[in-house]
């Protein structure tokens, strides 16, 4: 498939343990310790022309990706969070649960 917005520049050093993709991006949960300084686990690359692959600072344990939006289950508090365009004009701000 094509490379034009980056959705296949996975970084080579990151062991992940789980990976979902949307239209023209893609987000992955790390394994290892790479970013718990930071407070997160997910990483993601490719398209982000809403904001679908600015990353909340907060661990998941899973992520499920739609065309231009991702959600995941926080590790902390098991509430659902999601970041990127769903739809009706609405923008998930990536620092709350709710928009």
């Amino acid at each position: 498939g094509s490379d034009s917005k980056g959705q296949t520049n996975v970084r080579p050093d990151v062991e992940y343990v789980g990976v979902t993709s949307g239209f023209e991006f893609a987000c992955g949960i790390v394994l290892n310790g790479f970013m718990q300084t930071r407070g997160r686990n997910v990483l993601c690359w490719g398209a982000n022309d809403f904001g679908q692959t600015n990353t909340p600072d907060v661990a998941f344990t899973a992520l499920d990706a739609g065309d231009l939006h991702t959600c995941g289950i926080r590790f902390i508090d098991r509430a659902i969070q999601c970041w990127g365009y769903i739809g009706n004009n609405v923008l998930y701000n990536p620092y709350g649960n709710e928009p």
